[in-house]
Parts: structure tokens; sequence; C-alpha cells
């Protein structure tokens, strides 16, 4: 299934019938599964025949399911690549200048000969 191509109301379905498969295969019929959703029948028909609810009802759905596992993939942390890391960790030195400490005496701007030591 090339879900790229799909269409969001194609997919919603693909994910409404496979609930539905889920539901089937654990011999839970709808009264079970909305008591234990706490979702009304009429939302869980919506959801798993017409693929229409929220992201919060599918989830629900997928727990009393026991296939939340299924998300783990949207959960993940996204790591950054290379480039991303460069770019965050900016300018770094490449060399070092050394002390540029002034001492008393190379603040001083001679005003007399005495202060000038030559």
């Amino acid at each position: 299934m090339l879900i790229r191509i799909m269409s969001d109301a194609a997919i919603a379905q693909a994910i409404a019938h496979r609930l539905q498969e889920l539901r089937l295969r654990q011999n839970i019929s709808f009264v079970e599964l909305s008591t234990e959703t706490g979702i009304s029948r009429q939302t869980l028909h919506s959801l798993l025949h017409q693929g229409k609810g929220t992201l919060a009802t599918v989830i629900a759905v997928m727990r009393a399911l026991d296939d939340l596992e299924s998300l783990a993939s949207l959960i993940a942390a996204v790591p950054l690549s290379p480039v991303q890391l460069l770019k965050l960790q900016g300018a770094q030195r490449k060399r070092a200048t050394g002390a540029r400490r002034q001492t008393q005496q190379h603040r001083k701007t001679p005003t007399s000969p005495k202060d000038l030591d030559w």
C-alpha cells in the first residue's frame, strides 16, 4: 500500500478497517468496546465504519484493542541530521588568541619625560 498517494479519507478508511479487523479477531462486541473505551456506540460506529473520529477516539480504541504499539513511530523523537547538528553548534573557535591583558603600565599615557623610561 502506497500511503503517499492515498487521500486523507482513504487513509482514515484504512485505519478504520484495521481497527474493525482487530475488534473482530479479538471477538469484542460493539457494546463491550463502547463500554471499555467510554465512547458511545454511535461514535464508535462512525469511527469503525466511516473512518470519522478524533485522534483521542482512535487512541482509546487502540488502547482497548491492545494495539498502542502501532503508534510508537509517531511518538518517537525525530533524530537531527548531521547538517542540523552543525547549525545548532554554531561557530566553534579554531584558534586560541592567548591572554590579552593590559597591564597598568600599558594603560598609562606618558605625560612627562619621567614617565617615558628612556
